[in-house]
């Protein structure tokens, strides 16, 4: 999981929108390797319906590694009593050998976060 350090959520890998969650707060993505990941901003936040969040990209749109995927409150998201920290789930692991993590810390945006074998 991420603590995110700014309101914004930036896809991990390029690849393609599975699908953008009504509520704005989830996206899946699957790379371009086939890789099926669920990015989910903060916990229990579908709760909030939608508010706080903003889509930057719709379902079947093609991203870049650093491309800017949802936007969202986060002093806003604190105050209503959810947290923000983001977890990324590899939904297809059993494709894999391993799901290493090759980063820790601050992360900037485009820097390789995990492996997959």
């Amino acid at each position: 999981a991420i603590e995110p350090s700014e309101g914004k959520l930036y896809s991990p890998c390029d690849g393609e929108i599975g699908s953008v969650f009504p509520t704005k707060h989830a996206v899946t993505l699957i790379s371009e390797e086939g890789t099926e990941i669920l990015l989910h901003v903060g916990i229990d936040t579908v709760k909030l319906n939608g508010r706080f969040f903003r889509a930057h990209v719709g379902d079947g749109a093609t991203v870049k590694r650093g491309d800017l995927l949802i936007s969202f409150d986060a002093d806003g998201i604190k105050k209503a009593g959810y947290s923000v920290v983001t977890p990324m789930i590899v939904c297809n692991t059993d494709d894999y050998s391993a799901v290493e993590i090759s980063a820790s810390g601050n992360i900037s945006v485009g820097n390789e976060i995990i492996k997959v074998k």
